[in-house]
């Protein structure tokens, strides 16, 4: 097992624990709350479905993100999670970076977000209503947040 697959395991396994889904996820607030803005992201897709503000996906029913990340430095981090809140539910997606994403190098002139693109999938066991997207980075110099200016409404 390399370090990196000890740490993607490690950060999944905590993510677990924390992600308490009889309530709003104070650990997972916390998080969000002391990692560092100025990160770049977006959210494409869900279910191969290009975004607009907001989308719909089922309860229960496996969903896929899709998208882009780099840190505040433009390096891309080597995993992402997304990060679905509301007041009362909350949901923490593991992804992986690597998807070849070359038209953020030519639109942020930076080389290093080459395979900053990730895919992220879950099945959703919360409860209906509308949660704002976040996403988690996992970079070098600690957690870095960035909002997707998007939400998705659970049915």
């Amino acid at each position: 097992m390399t370090r990196y697959t000890r740490a993607a395991t490690l950060i999944s396994l905590l993510l677990l624990q924390a992600c308490d889904r009889s309530g709003t996820n104070a650990s997972l607030k916390d998080r969000l709350h002391v990692a560092k803005d100025g990160a770049y992201c977006s959210l494409d897709s869900i279910d191969g479905r290009e975004l607009t503000a907001t989308a719909s996906v089922k309860r229960n029913e496996l969903a896929t993100f899709t998208g882009w990340v780099g840190d505040s430095t433009k390096q891309t981090p080597p995993s992402v999670t997304v990060v679905l809140l509301n007041d009362t539910d909350s949901a923490a997606i593991e992804g992986i970076t690597g998807t070849a994403r070359n038209d953020v190098v030519q639109a942020l002139n930076a080389p290093a977000l080459g395979n900053s693109g990730f895919a992220a999938s879950a099945k959703l066991s919360l409860q209906p209503g509308t949660y704002a997207v976040t996403l988690l980075m996992h970079a070098a110099g600690g957690d870095e947040r960035c909002s997707t200016h998007r939400s998705i409404i659970v049915d």
